[in-house]
């Protein structure tokens, strides 16, 4: 979902000697190696990139900002003067100001009834490409990544239990957490009592019957027996060669 477009008058740091974005260049003169540091910066006068095609959902991200604080610190590139992260955390903070809210834990006011927001300095890219690059970057990693469900379940279900508000400003509702927890449920195998074995066929097969054969009959925890049905079934069925081949003997033997 798209929200409060951030600023984006593109500055240039260059054009004047005192800005300290002029000089983002570290110590070894490589730009991008500068120490980093955070400034409280107007929040009215905070640029975003030219071209940002990421949507944000602002409605969840003014639920977490209002129940956690104003955390994560968005970053700016110094060879721009513009955002590369943290698009979205400033126009839910916009939009918040607009509403006549009070500054969020993590936002101070300004003498003049402004917000002062803390941004990462320190950083500039090399290029616009590179700029665009880690722009995309920055979100592209975190789509990559993904969920345990299992343990995503069990985190959630902990959360709802002690405050279901907490859930929310998480960006989960409470429906989300209970059809994780029936999608995990149809994927889970029926639980079995250990005592409710499986008989496990050795007979059968090619040569099953004949003059000589054994038919083997052994119970066995179901876990084993489905690995046994997986072995016939690379056999084409056949529970000798399966037997056989497990046993590492061949099957003809002693015919």
């Amino acid at each position: 979902m798209g929200g409060l477009a951030v600023p984006r008058k593109r500055k240039d740091p260059a054009s004047d000697p005192t800005d300290e974005a002029a000089a983002p260049a570290g110590a070894g003169g490589e730009p991008g190696t500068a120490e980093r540091r955070i400034d409280w910066m107007p929040l009215a006068e905070v640029l975003g990139a030219d071209s940002n095609p990421r949507e944000h959902d602002i409605p969840s991200l003014r639920r977490s900002i209002n129940r956690f604080g104003f955390v994560d610190v968005p970053e700016l590139d110094e060879r721009t003067g513009q955002l590369v992260a943290g698009h979205g955390r400033l126009a839910a903070l916009t939009e918040m100001r607009a509403d006549g809210e009070a500054p969020p834990a993590g936002v101070q006011l300004a003498g003049d009834g402004g917000w002062l927001v803390p941004i990462q300095r320190g950083w500039a890219s090399r290029s616009d490409a590179e700029a665009m690059a880690y722009l995309v970057g920055n979100n592209r990693h975190t789509e990559l990544a993904r969920w345990h469900r299992q343990g995503l379940a069990e985190l959630l279900v902990g959360i709802r239990e002690d405050d279901e508000g907490l859930l929310e400003a998480a960006g989960y509702v409470s429906g989300d957490v209970d059809d994780l927890v029936r999608t995990l449920e149809d994927d889970t195998p029926p639980q079995r009592d250990d005592d409710d074995d499986d008989t496990v066929g050795g007979g059968g097969g090619s040569g099953g019957g004949g003059s000589g054969d054994v038919t083997i009959a052994v119970k066995v925890p179901h876990h084993v027996f489905s690995a046994w049905q997986a072995t016939v079934g690379r056999h084409n069925g056949d529970a000798m060669l399966a037997l056989a081949s497990l046993l590492q003997v061949d099957p003809r033997d002693g015919v």
